[in-house]
């Protein structure tokens, strides 16, 4: 026997490969509709703390912020296992200090978060608008600002996580629009309310 006969026999056809993707759909389908199954009406608290940096244009001018949130969320849940899917609402504050000029910037927002667990990983986006008081050297400034954000969690408990967050938004001061952005570090507490869900 050849060797290109020998090769011919042991090679895998070409389509020997495919035949296992829609099993590997199908698993993948049955796994999500078991992770949906265990979840139920759930409702609760949480809050967030985080630190990091923010940026606005123009002029640009970077500074450092803060951030305190705290909502109420519900939605289709399991806690035991950190699993589904939940809007919530409630108040994001947030604290600007900008390094060039030690005008410190306060937005306390009204957000609206969308937002998807799955047992150590969780996203979310969220939309906020509120009130923006600027407080400088030279008196105080009193405008409105709006952001789009994103943030992504990493649970270390069922209960709380280490959080990213990406922002990007606009700010009105003094008749005019700019553009502000941050980048925020943090962690995020979450718990059912009057004992839903929890052993």
């Amino acid at each position: 026997m050849t060797l290109r006969k020998r090769r011919q026999q042991t090679s895998v056809p070409s389509n020997g490969r495919t035949r296992y993707i829609p099993a590997m759909t199908l698993l993948l389908a049955l796994m999500l509709s078991s992770a949906q199954a265990i979840t139920t009406d759930r409702s609760g608290v949480a809050f967030d703390l985080a630190v990091g940096g923010d940026l606005t244009l123009p002029p640009v001018v970077g500074g450092l912020s803060g951030m305190f949130a705290a909502n109420w969320w519900w939605g289709r849940y399991d806690h035991s296992y950190a699993i589904g899917r939940y809007w919530s609402l409630g108040v994001n504050n947030r604290f600007d200090l900008q390094l060039a000029t030690d005008d410190l910037r306060v937005a306390p927002m009204l957000e609206l978060r969308r937002g998807n667990d799955l047992i150590v990983v969780g996203t979310y986006m969220a939309l906020a608008a509120g009130p923006l008081v600027v407080s400088a050297k030279d008196g105080s400034l009193v405008g409105g600002t709006g952001r789009l954000a994103l943030c992504g969690e990493f649970r270390r408990h069922r209960f709380w996580g280490s959080t990213l967050r990406i922002e990007a938004g606009a700010d009105y001061l003094n008749g005019s629009v700019g553009v502000a952005g941050a980048l925020l570090l943090g962690v995020q507490f979450s718990r059912p309310g009057d004992n839903q869900g929890v052993d």
